[in-house]
């Protein structure tokens, strides 16, 4: 075994493995149409969803995978070097658009602000978000739940929107968010909100009542989705303290060391210690559910268990050349089951 998976529970390491490399041929020929998503996180993201919904389709599996990478190819664009701060508002603009409206858009016209020799990214990045979010639309129960689902994306995307206006604030005054509004926006960009709103899209479970947006159990499912977010959000944060340090990107370690004038390691065990009260009461949050919606909501619990197991042992970024023999050696040979 290499020490690459040793973050998946034992007694799923069989069936996660089997799993992850039934997914591994589809998203790699859906992710090499658009190369902004960078193909060395397939294989966590594949192994991640695998781990986390063992009992779903095959191809919900891979759609969330797909997805994931799309999401991907949003942050990989943010990241990087080639836009002002107004074309990357413009293009977190423009994937939300995509978004709420359900894949529709073919982007024809890319903004004229945009230099020619960088104006690929930005079209490949549009197209996967739209292409992604026609399949979410296609799943069994996308009728009632693509809602939720737009409004987490959304709302991810809109939280990029403030972070690249903290780490400008950050490189240009030495400024950091508050801890709070920074750990509320990280809980929706770090994607689990929206992960698990489309879950609730490929799931079988029939939401009880009139509404899903309004009511209690609608606000207990946004509970769940915040709670699952910002378990990760930290976890993600104690992995990548130091590299974004580098970056000048806000973290919340470096918010309690910078503001809150903690020493590193004192920073760090308290953000370890709220990691794990988030994950407890999302446990307890999911035991409130419903039966329709047991599933959907153990599916959630797996998500935080095995994100936040991964980021004990790494970033979520990387795939060591262990892992990529690992996971290709043992191909199977037939063709794509999810075209």
């Amino acid at each position: 075994m290499t020490p690459a998976i040793a973050w998946i529970d034992p007694a799923d390491r069989a069936l996660v493995a089997d799993l992850g490399r039934r997914m591994y041929p589809d998203v790699v020929a859906w992710t090499s149409r658009f190369p902004s998503a960078l193909s060395d996180r397939i294989p966590n993201v594949c192994l991640t969803w695998a781990a986390t919904c063992p009992d779903a389709s095959l191809p919900l599996l891979v759609t969330l995978s797909r997805w994931a990478m799309a999401t991907f190819a949003v942050d990989e664009v943010m990241d990087g070097s080639r836009y002002d701060h107004a074309q990357r508002e413009e293009l977190l603009t423009l994937c939300a658009r995509a978004v709420e409206d359900k894949g529709r858009s073919e982007h024809s016209e890319l903004p004229r602000s945009l230099p020619g020799g960088v104006a690929e990214p930005w079209r490949e990045v549009l197209d996967a978000v739209t292409v992604v979010c026609r399949e979410v639309r296609a799943l069994p129960a996308a009728d009632r739940y693509y809602p939720l689902f737009a409004q987490d994306m959304t709302r991810m995307l809109r939280g990029m929107s403030r972070e690249l206006a903290w780490q400008q604030a950050l490189v240009t005054r030495g400024a950091y968010p508050s801890y709070e509004e920074y750990l509320h926006c990280g809980a929706l960009t770090i994607g689990a909100p929206a992960g698990v709103a489309l879950l609730l899209c490929g799931s079988s479970g029939r939401w009880p009542g009139a509404s899903v947006e309004t009511g209690e159990l609608a606000a207990l499912r946004e509970e769940i989705a915040l709670a699952c977010g910002a378990s990760i959000r930290l976890a993600n944060d104690l992995r990548t303290y130091a590299r974004e340090m580098r970056e000048q990107k806000p973290n919340s370690v470096s918010i309690l060391v910078h503001v809150h004038r903690l020493a590193q390691d004192a920073a760090r065990a308290r953000i370890e210690e709220v990691q794990k009260q988030h994950g407890q009461r999302l446990a307890q949050l999911a035991a409130e559910l419903p039966e329709a919606l047991e599933r959907w909501g153990a599916w959630v619990v797996r998500l935080e268990r095995v994100s936040t197991s991964l980021y004990r042992n790494h970033d979520f970024h990387d795939a060591s050349e262990a892992l990529r023999r690992w996971f290709t050696g043992a191909l199977p040979g037939a063709a794509s089951t999810h075209a």
